[in-house]
Parts: C-alpha cells; structure tokens; sequence
C-alpha cells in the first residue's frame, strides 16, 4: 500500500499527545522550581540585604557615638580651659594686689626715710651753722680784743673750709637720696 503523501500514520497511542502532556508537566514542575527557587532567591537577598542594614546601622550607631563623646570631650575640655584661665586671672589679681601693697609698705619705708634723713641734714646744718655762729663769735670776740690777728685768720679760713665740706656732703647726700627715690619709683610704677 501506498501511502499519500497527505495521511501521516500515526501510532496508537498517540505519542504527540503524550509528550505535550508531558511537556505540559515538566513546564507546571519547571515553574514550581523557578518559583521556589526565586522565591528561596528572594530570601537570600532580603536576609544579606537585613544583615548590611544591621551593619550599617551599627557603624551609624557607631559613629554617632563617637561624635557624642567626642562633644562631650570638647565641652570638658571647654571648661577645664575656662577654669584653668579664671584661676591664672584670679591668681595674677591677687598677685598684682599683693605687689601693690609691698610697694606700697616699700614706698612708706622709703618716704620714713628720706624723711628721716632730711632731718637728719637739718639737724647737722643747723649744728653745723650753730658751732659756726660760735666760732665767728668767737673770731669776733678776739679780733675785737686784737688777740693774735694772724692765728684768727687761719683758724676762720679752716672753719670755713671744714663748714663748706660739710655743706657739700650734706646736699651730695640728699641729691643721691632724692636720685634713688626717683629712680626707685619710676622702676616699680606708683601704688
């Protein structure tokens, strides 16, 4: 027999209609296992996914609190520097008071005894001057008498010279006290 090439023979069963089922089967199984498996995927993704964030969060937290303390060590440190410069300020106020009233007390002292040794000049000149009036009195009282006119001389020009030298020695002192007070105070500045 002769077959047309318009009939196909086809075995029974059918195998077409078999492999399609089959097909059919294995494309239902194939997208179950692409479903779980993109399904197990998507787990594995949001489960690395949670742990960076943990991570993340973790390095945030971190880092925040190193800023917190970091804030906390600048404000310590804020006030140990306010602290430390009231006490230098308070310490070099009470310094400048205590240098005060010491040049103040060395001042008194000095003053005591300029004065002092103003009085004391005063009194040498007015003995000075008193034993001079006694010895011109006396020169006086021998010239008038005509007692030794040469010896007279030479113990008046003597007198003289030994009242200039003491004259001398009393305003050198003085200069070179009034000197020191002036260079003294001009040093330390006035109280």
């Amino acid at each position: 027999m002769a077959i047309a090439p318009t009939q196909i023979m086809r075995p029974d069963p059918d195998p077409t209609l078999l492999t399609t089922e089959n097909l059919r089967r294995e494309i239902a199984n194939l997208k179950e296992m692409l479903l779980a498996q993109a399904t197990a995927d998507r787990s594995l993704v949001l489960a690395e996914l949670n742990a960076t964030i943990a991570v993340t969060q973790e390095r945030f937290i971190g880092i925040a609190t190193q800023f917190l303390e970091r804030d906390k060590r600048t404000d310590q440190l804020s006030l140990a520097d306010k602290t430390a410069v009231a006490a230098a300020l308070q310490a070099a106020k009470e310094a400048v008071g205590a240098q005060n009233i010491s040049n103040s007390v060395a001042l008194t002292k000095m003053e005591d005894n300029f004065t002092k040794l103003i009085d004391q000049g005063q009194a040498q000149l007015q003995l000075m001057a008193s034993n001079l009036d006694d010895k011109i009195n006396d020169l006086k009282a021998r010239i008038d008498t005509g007692e030794g006119q040469t010896r007279g001389k030479t113990e008046g020009i003597g007198m003289i010279g030994a009242l200039i030298v003491g004259m001398s020695f009393v305003i050198s002192s003085i200069i070179a006290v009034v000197g020191f007070v002036l260079s003294h105070s001009g040093t330390h500045g006035n109280p």
